[in-house]
């Protein structure tokens, strides 16, 4: 449908964008539409390596919501996707990643909600499955579990008979 392709065309404009900066001056990564760019340099030369990208990306034709940015030299904490992202400054300088308690009490509390029925709706496995997407985007330990979640979504095997909105849990 349209939504992919538009998401496949900002990808590639971001890549196209991307390649105005010199490679190692500048990391990015893209979830659905949604970036973080980070870049190495003086001052100035972050600077006019975030304004070559900006401009590429705009030049091709996209809009960006700018309202939303977040800049690391002016604040401590960023969030992006479902990630929090803390600078620790000091002695001993780095980054603390987290992902957003909120997400977690979500999961947790559908996996309650889950457990106390034989048969799931799809349309909230589906919620379950996506909340649990972002959390293995950075706990990678988490992906191939939360991919035997999406196969009783997309295949039809474990659907109820008397209600193919639902699908069958084991105990």
């Amino acid at each position: 449908g349209a939504p992919l392709i538009c998401g496949r065309a900002l990808a590639l404009a971001m890549r196209l964008a991307g390649g105005t900066v010199q490679p190692d001056a500048m990391g990015a990564a893209t979830y659905v539409g949604d970036p973080i760019l980070t870049f190495v340099g003086s001052q100035s030369e972050q600077d006019t390596n975030l304004a070559k990208f900006l401009a590429g990306v705009l030049a091709l034709g996209f809009e960006l919501a700018l309202s939303k940015a977040q800049d690391s030299d002016l604040e401590q904490e960023l969030t992006w996707t479902s990630a929090r992202i803390q600078l620790i400054g000091g002695g001993d300088p780095g980054i603390r990643v987290s992902i957003k308690e909120y997400i977690l009490v979500e999961v947790a509390e559908d996996i309650a909600e889950m457990k106390k029925l034989q048969a799931v709706n799809v349309d909230k496995l589906r919620t379950l499955a996506g909340r649990a997407t972002c959390i293995s985007s950075l706990l990678h330990v988490w992906r191939p579990f939360v991919s035997m979640l999406w196969g009783p979504i997309s295949g039809t095997r474990s659907r109820c008979p008397f209600d193919p909105t639902r699908v069958w849990r084991t105990a």
